[in-house]
């Protein structure tokens, strides 16, 4: 008689991805930053592999992987870091002073996919990025989104729809605001900022419930208001 295999769970993608990492030094299955492509096109500053042109304090978001963490002691004893995020643009080099490193040492993990909004600073005439905050990817659309829009056409419109939109967003009470950008028989476009009842989290059934009600593409968000 032939023995049973044992039943091992799978691996999740996480773990598969880590021990690629770890076995191989690199990943074969997937990349861990596919799956977070749209994130990281919303919240995070592209080409800042290069920051010829980038001006003193201008804000940035740094998206990617955290490849590389070297620990430094500042004069007082304190811990503060330069770290390395692989981006889809490549690998940007960032500073962690000590007090937002003391806050956030337990998301600066090898590996962990992060948003750091950061700023730049001149030093000796050369350009270099200062992390203002840790935001681990999973979190970056509710920390970092401040409005909501949705467009909808008025031509044929039922007030049973509006009425249904407006229940939807009930359901999701939050903190950003709603645009509603409507496009009148004529093709202008008249955009109504809704009242602060009509506020929101901006959850993922949101998005499906608001594109099952008035299509595909009819919702985004923006990091702005307005």
């Amino acid at each position: 008689n032939g023995h049973a295999k044992p039943k091992v769970p799978d691996w999740t993608e996480h773990a598969t991805l880590v021990a690629e990492k770890e076995m191989l030094g690199m990943y074969v299955s997937n990349h861990p930053l596919q799956r977070w492509g749209d994130v990281l096109r919303h919240y995070t500053t592209p080409g800042l592999t290069d920051l010829a042109g980038r001006t003193e304090g201008e804000e940035v978001a740094i998206g990617g992987l955290l490849s590389q963490l070297k620990l430094h002691l500042t004069a007082k004893g304190k811990k503060m870091a330069f770290v390395t995020m692989d981006t889809p643009d490549g690998p940007v080099e960032a500073t962690v002073f000590s007090d937002i490193f003391e806050r956030c040492e337990s998301m600066l993990t090898a590996d962990a996919v992060l948003v750091l909004p950061a700023h730049v600073n001149y030093r000796k005439e050369v350009a270099g990025l200062i992390v203002d905050n840790v935001i681990p990817i999973d979190q970056a659309t509710r920390l970092l989104t401040e409005a909501v829009h949705i467009r909808m056409s008025t031509l044929g419109l039922q007030s049973s729809i509006v009425d249904e939109l407006a229940r939807v967003l009930g359901k999701y009470p939050g903190h950003c605001d709603v645009y509603l950008h409507c496009t009148l028989p004529d093709a202008r476009e008249v955009t109504v900022h809704a009242n602060q009842a009509c506020m929101v989290e901006p959850a993922h059934r949101l998005v499906q419930e608001i594109e099952e009600l008035i299509g595909e593409r009819s919702l985004w968000y923006s990091v702005a208001n307005g």
